[in-house]
């Protein structure tokens, strides 16, 4: 079975903060910025994920972060849009 990814949001004040993803020796911060609208929540800047990749195949790993961040957001709640 897969290990499964830490997920927390930091808020830094105002609208922004970073959505901070953990996964074995793996790390990345991903910005965002709350939308103001309940519908949509959070919008997570996900091309600054990309630039964080540092493995043989970053699409395959930008691709499986993004369906675990999504995972994540139905199980807590959280609105999320990129």
């Amino acid at each position: 079975m897969p290990e499964q990814p830490s997920i927390t949001l930091e808020f830094r004040g105002g609208i922004h903060g970073t959505l901070h993803y953990a996964v074995g020796g793996e790390r990345y911060s991903i910005p965002y910025e709350h939308t103001g609208d309940h519908r949509s929540g959070i919008l997570v800047f996900i091309k600054e994920l990309d630039a964080q990749l540092k493995c043989e195949e970053p699409l395959k790993r930008r691709s499986q972060i993004l369906r675990d961040i999504q995972s994540w957001s139905k199980q807590t709640g959280e609105m999320l849009s990129w």
